[in-house]
């Protein structure tokens, strides 16, 4: 067995082995060593049996039900697009801005009995909500249990071999509509699209860790509230401006009272919020770089530059006339 990740180049995943069985048809499974990312998978056989025939009658891939993306086939401006719930809606979003977000919202779960499920919230499954296979419909999250309790089939996904993820509930099919919205319509209609919103593809990640995005908030709000203490501390500096001659040391008397700020505090801060900026504006146009980019501006520390080039203008003019 042949696997590739990319489509292209192809590497041996299981070796050589004679067939299962002796029949003329059989059934055979083959289990890889560990998880691997495949998009093809080539299937390299020796030689004929004594009829001088031999070949496959049907391929399938045995699976475990894992936490995933969903991942439209429509793309935006902004990349891939993945579906997240908001409230009891579903939207479309850019993947990177949903994965930097650490709110866990773009994470599914299909299960053995065809329930799409929100990983985030308890007994939340995608559902057909209003529609017709004529009109086509609504999605939203809705209760599993009820749900599964109507057993109307509004509920029940499965995914195509054309890569559609279809409805039990008539002939109707999940698209993606405006690079924005998700809906359901006829799957031959959808098919005719030109930008594959009717394709979807389950992308396998990690159990979803909210620890990371909490750390990440955690910081994010420390950055800004030092950005405020640093905004007041360089007020201050400002206004005591005019009297900063006479903290001169060895020329003259030391500055004391209310008026005087130590300016080496005041650029500690800066460097603090400064450094902390810089984590989260990394210049970078890899995903990671880009999921980073996202980070700091949803955590709100993309707009820091200006306090920090403010405070440094301040600092260099307090230390010019000292």
């Amino acid at each position: 067995m042949l696997t590739s990740p990319d489509g292209a180049n192809f590497v041996e995943s299981a070796c050589w082995h004679p067939g299962a069985g002796q029949e003329v048809s059989y059934v055979e499974h083959v289990m890889f060593e560990k998880s691997i990312t495949v998009r093809a998978v080539a299937v390299v056989m020796r030689g004929p049996r004594a009829w001088g025939y031999f070949g496959l009658n049907s391929a399938s891939v045995i699976v475990e039900s894992s936490p995933a993306m969903l991942v439209s086939g429509a793309t935006s401006a902004g990349g891939e697009l993945c579906v997240v719930t908001s409230a009891d809606k579903l939207s479309l979003r850019s993947c990177v801005d949903a994965i930097a977000a650490g709110t866990g919202h773009e994470i599914f779960r299909l299960s053995d009995d065809g329930f799409l499920m929100s990983t985030m919230r308890p007994d939340a499954c995608v559902s057909l909500v209003d529609g017709d296979a004529s009109d086509g419909g609504i999605l939203a999250v809705s209760s599993c249990r009820l749900a599964s309790e109507a057993e109307d089939g509004r509920a029940d996904f499965r995914r195509s071999a054309e890569g559609q993820l279809q409805t039990s509930f008539g002939n109707l099919c999940v698209v993606a509509r405006d690079s924005a919205a998700i809906a359901a319509a006829d799957c031959g209609e959808a098919a005719q699209a030109n930008d594959a919103g009717d394709k979807f593809f389950m992308v396998a990640i990690p159990e979803f860790d909210p620890a990371f995005a909490a750390g990440a908030r955690a910081s994010a709000e420390m950055a800004r509230n030092s950005a405020v203490r640093l905004a007041g501390l360089i007020a201050k500096l400002n206004a005591s401006m005019s009297t900063l001659e006479s903290c001169t040391l060895g020329r003259r008397r030391p500055c004391v009272g209310p008026s005087c700020v130590d300016t080496s505090y005041v650029a500690g801060v800066a460097r603090s919020v400064e450094y902390t900026r810089i984590l989260a504006l990394r210049k970078d146009d890899s995903p990671l770089g880009r999921a980073i980019a996202s980070l700091g501006r949803q955590l709100q520390v993309d707009s820091l530059g200006e306090a920090i080039a403010d405070a440094k203008a301040v600092i260099t003019a307090a230390r010019q006339k000292l």
